[in-house]
């Protein structure tokens, strides 16, 4: 599509994409700052599953993410928690944040806290998890170490997958599955979602 045609589509998923967001937040509780970046396939890239970051898209979020930080840091101070995708899956806009915090993770981490979560759903398939999470560790400086933090989904299970119904354009009118966003690690372990938290290693 060109022109016309291309800027509407633009404009449409654009408006949809956002009013799930904030039917997001206000179910959450969450307060959300969107910074106006659009989606790959709405850059021109036609695999986002299939295709690596370039400097062009570090540089493309790079304005909008300094801008987010300093607000952040501004109202929160030194200490606040800062989460990027692993990457698990391989979408490009996943692996953009991600690199974009690795590449900036000297200056990040004098004033943030710093984790990586698994992202769903990808990381409920095994082989994408084990694969996602043997990059992301070749990718931690050597001087760092990585601690996974499991968090327990409880009697959460329920109000979760309502607030993944939010997001209808992307589950095509299917229910979700709980299986589908819980990492895919020892059952025994029940529903959770997982941070891998960067901290310095121990002497």
């Amino acid at each position: 599509m060109h022109g016309q045609n291309q800027d509407e589509l633009v404009s449409r998923v654009t408006k949809i994409r956002r009013e799930e967001d904030l039917s997001f937040a206000s179910a959450s509780g969450i307060r959300m700052e969107f910074l106006e970046l659009m989606d790959a396939p709405l850059r021109g890239i036609k695999n986002p599953l299939g295709e690596r970051p370039r400097a062009s898209d570090l540089d493309y979020v790079t304005m909008p993410l300094n801008k987010c930080m300093a607000s952040i840091h501004e109202k929160f101070g030194d200490g606040s928690l800062l989460l990027a995708p692993m990457g698990i899956g391989s979408h490009v806009d996943h692996l953009t944040l991600r690199d974009w915090v690795l590449h900036n993770l000297g200056k990040l981490s004098s004033r943030y806290r710093i984790g990586f979560y698994e992202d769903l759903h990808y990381a409920s398939r095994r082989e994408l998890r084990l694969a996602g999470l043997h990059q992301f560790r070749q990718l931690i400086p050597e001087r760092l170490a990585c601690r996974r933090v499991r968090i327990p989904l409880e009697g959460d299970v329920l109000a979760k997958l309502k607030l993944i119904e939010i997001y209808s354009s992307q589950l095509l009118g299917e229910k979700p599955s709980l299986a589908n966003f819980s990492p895919a690690e020892d059952p025994d372990l029940g529903p959770h979602e997982a941070i891998w938290m960067i901290e310095a290693k121990a002497d």
